[in-house]
């Protein structure tokens, strides 16, 4: 992933420093998307709290349903 995202970082700022910068900011913004997402919060709330196996089993059920 290092490799990839190196890459990328070279293939824009041979061109101009703008492009480096919006890469930047599209990579943060996604990083911030990701990290405060409902989703998250909500397995780091399950993870942190100790729940009955049954709530468990029906709170990661919620995920698989499209």
């Amino acid at each position: 992933m290092k490799e990839l995202l190196k890459f990328l970082f070279l293939q824009f700022s041979r061109y101009r420093w703008q492009m480096t910068a919006i890469f930047v900011l599209m990579i943060i913004m996604l990083a911030f998307q990701v990290t405060f997402s409902y989703s998250f919060k909500y397995l780091i709330d399950e993870i942190l709290t100790p729940a009955r196996r049954s709530s468990v089993s029906f709170s990661l059920s919620r995920f698989y349903i499209r």
